[in-house]
């Protein structure tokens, strides 16, 4: 993967009734989750999408630099409290950049930075991992 994966705890970030229905994967939120993190990073000054869904929770993307990344976010339905909550970072590349070594994922990148902060601020998630 050319990104990188922040877990956490947590009993926030529950979607609406209708985000509910909206899901392809009735197991697996992450709308709440997305909405918040959009938010969090347009106010940042980044240029962000809106979250749309996916089977595995909700995805936007996120441009910074000429630099275009996914960030999926979803939270697992499985009725337990708190529950586990997942947020994948990965940079869009075009083939070509791919064969030539170029636009790499850096771990230190600023999109990343931004979301750890504001996952390690909220005080609605613990037990916060990043890999």
């Amino acid at each position: 993967m050319n990104g990188t994966v922040f877990s956490f705890s947590t009993s926030g970030f529950v979607d609406t009734a209708e985000g509910r229905a909206m899901r392809p994967n009735e197991n697996v939120g992450g709308d709440a989750l997305a909405q918040w993190l959009s938010g969090v990073l347009k106010e940042t000054g980044f240029a962000v999408t809106e979250p749309w869904f996916e089977d595995h929770g909700s995805v936007f993307t996120v441009t910074d630099d000429g630099r275009t990344y996914l960030c999926a976010c979803s939270i697992e339905e499985d009725g337990s409290d708190p529950r586990e909550g997942h947020v994948a970072l990965e940079l869009k590349q075009a083939f070509l950049e791919r064969l030539r070594g170029r636009n790499v994922f850096d771990p230190t990148d600023r999109v990343a930075a931004a979301i750890q902060e504001a996952l390690e601020q909220s005080p609605a998630i613990a037990g916060f991992e990043r890999a």
